[in-house]
């Protein structure tokens, strides 16, 4: 398995449905075309990071997200003390044309300058 040296700034993919947080649910790529299995999970920090169509990925500890593309599923999971804060950052922060399920017990942390943008056939889902 190939690896690339400082993958934090570069882009990310869901390679497979599963934990925001497991190093196995991603992929990596320093020019968007070249895709290694990550070694570093994505943060604000990334290029972009996107959740692929047939993926579901779901955040259940606290991170920071930039510059994210849902064409899959991303669920904000229901853990207690875990805060997903979206980044101000380059562009939209959060583009979602899949699903956004948010099912965590806190807010979502929107600085005041974050976008966001729904698509076509995008949907966002909310428990209270």
């Amino acid at each position: 398995m190939k690896f690339l040296p400082n993958q934090t700034a570069g882009y990310f993919r869901s390679v497979q449905s599963g934990n925001w947080n497991q190093i196995s649910t991603w992929q990596s790529s320093l020019d968007n075309t070249t895709w290694v299995a990550a070694n570093t999970v994505p943060d604000f920090n990334a290029n972009t990071i996107t959740i692929q169509s047939a993926h579901s990925v779901t955040i259940t500890a606290s991170t920071t997200i930039d510059q994210t593309i849902v064409n899959g599923t991303l669920v904000y999971g229901n853990n207690t003390g875990s805060i997903l804060t979206i980044n101000d950052g380059t562009g939209t922060d959060l583009a979602i044309n899949g699903t956004f399920q948010d099912i965590g017990p806190n807010s979502i942390t929107w600085p005041a300058s974050s976008t966001w943008s729904i698509g076509k056939h995008g949907n966002i889902i909310t428990h209270p």
